[in-house]
């Protein structure tokens, strides 16, 4: 009877150090992709070869969403990094949230990620101009239900002091400013994107949440700004004033397009709720105050996880999201700590 008892304590360690000793962290990446615009199928293969945990293991059946199968049942330590806006040629935007949280996965589930890609800048042969919101980075149930979404950061206005908001670590985004009034542009909330004001036309694309579009800014008759698109309505970042698209686009994630043709404000960032167009107020005559659009709103975080770890403004770059297998049923067996990361440490 002993012996069998060890047999079977050795059978299960041998497996459970096979768990262990194997790579069981997944880095899901941008996968070269810029822009407005996620990464393909193509782009996805290329990245993820060799000898990588991620190696044909992502479909993207909406290009920007790759979708991974779970391997083990378990619990996984998810950390989602939102992106960074652009920046003008004046000022540089602040940084994308990191999250993180331990949440238990069933194998063979379906799990839907989007990274962030950062905002294009506002064009750099004209002084003043305004930069796209950076993309959230959104981690999901097959039906959408968040795991993990970390906000990215809005676009930079103009000069110096208009930088773009910071991705934030609640549910809600950040708030933009209206440059010279000093009125606030409300942050969105519940998933819903981020808000632009239409009226006067001088504001840029708020960024788009887990589910509500960011809001459009017109221009005027042949132009506007578009706001970011919802994760589960593709998650592509928003269009700049038309004549620049590429100079001023929001990056895949929700971000909001900013206003790169002239100085009037930076796209909001996306995240699980989008952030506020940034705007510049117009003078007593009618006409734009030619010193730079305030920088755009940043977007929120969620967690479902415990063992949070939350920090605001703290990604620069492009977004990411890491998913790290703690404990499968195997090894919690063997070991008697009371959360999976002792477990791990053990």
């Amino acid at each position: 009877m002993k012996k069998s008892l060890l047999k079977l304590s050795l059978g299960l360690a041998a497996i459970a150090f096979g768990f262990s000793s194997s790579a069981q962290t997944y880095t899901f990446t941008n996968c070269g992709a810029t822009g407005r615009f996620g990464p393909t199928q193509g782009q996805v293969n290329a990245t993820y070869t060799g000898p990588n945990t991620l190696t044909g293991a992502v479909t993207i059946n909406t290009q920007g969403i790759q979708e991974w199968t779970v391997p083990f049942s378990g619990t996984y330590n998810i950390s989602a990094a939102g992106a960074q806006g652009g920046s003008s040629q004046d000022a540089t935007s602040k940084f994308g949230a990191i999250i993180s949280g331990d949440v238990v996965l069933t194998a063979g589930q379906v799990v839907k990620i989007a990274v962030g890609q950062m905002g294009s800048v506002g064009r750099t042969n004209t002084t003043k101009s305004c930069a796209g919101g950076g993309g959230g980075s959104f981690v999901t149930t097959s039906t959408n239900t968040p795991l993990m979404i970390a906000g990215g950061s809005g676009g930079s206005g103009g000069i110096l002091s208009s930088f773009g908001q910071g991705g934030t670590t609640t549910t809600s985004s950040t708030t933009a400013t209206f440059r010279h009034t000093g009125t606030v542009i409300p942050g969105s909330t519940g998933g819903n994107g981020g808000s632009s004001l239409s009226t006067p036309a001088t504001c840029s694309g708020g960024g788009g949440g887990l589910t509500g579009n960011g809001t459009s800014s017109v221009w005027n008759s042949s132009a506007s700004i578009s706001g970011g698109r919802s994760f589960t309505n593709g998650a592509n970042g928003g269009e700049g004033i038309t004549t620049t698209i590429t100079q001023s686009a929001g990056g895949f994630g929700g971000g909001g397009g900013g206003h790169g043709n002239t100085w009037l404000g930076g796209g909001g960032g996306g995240g699980y709720s989008g952030g506020p167009g940034g705007y510049t107020s117009s003078t007593s005559t009618g006409g734009f105050l030619n010193d730079g659009g305030g920088g755009g709103g940043g977007g929120g975080s969620f967690n479902s996880g415990i063992n949070q770890v939350n920090t605001a403004d703290a990604n620069s770059g492009m977004g990411s999201v890491v998913i790290t297998l703690l404990c499968n049923p195997l090894t919690c067996l063997l070991y008697t700590s009371p959360s999976p990361r002792d477990r791990q440490k053990s």
